[in-house]
């Protein structure tokens, strides 16, 4: 059951990293992260491209944004499993 607390926790919380990136980005200009280079990089790593010296200038891959964010919310929930798991262990 921890491990499903973990993942509903990791996806509220990038979620809601989200919705306050945007509202930062509304709200005094900031620049929001680029999902689209961490979706190239990950597309690459199926082509075991571990290191790359600029990832701007490699081509675009189809539905980068989507691979970068699907990859945003699996880190996530990784982390959440790991604050759920620590906090079964020590609380």
């Amino acid at each position: 059951m921890f491990l499903f607390y973990g993942i509903f926790s990791g996806i509220i919380a990038t979620a809601l990293f989200d919705i306050f990136q945007i509202s930062l980005s509304y709200a005094y200009n900031v620049n929001k992260s680029k999902w689209n280079l961490i979706g190239r990089y990950f597309y690459g790593l199926m082509d075991k491209k571990y290191f790359i010296e600029n990832i701007e200038s490699e081509g675009t891959v189809i539905n980068e944004v989507q691979i970068g964010y699907i990859a945003h919310y699996i880190i996530g929930s990784i982390f959440g499993i790991f604050y759920v798991t620590l906090n079964i262990i020590f609380f």
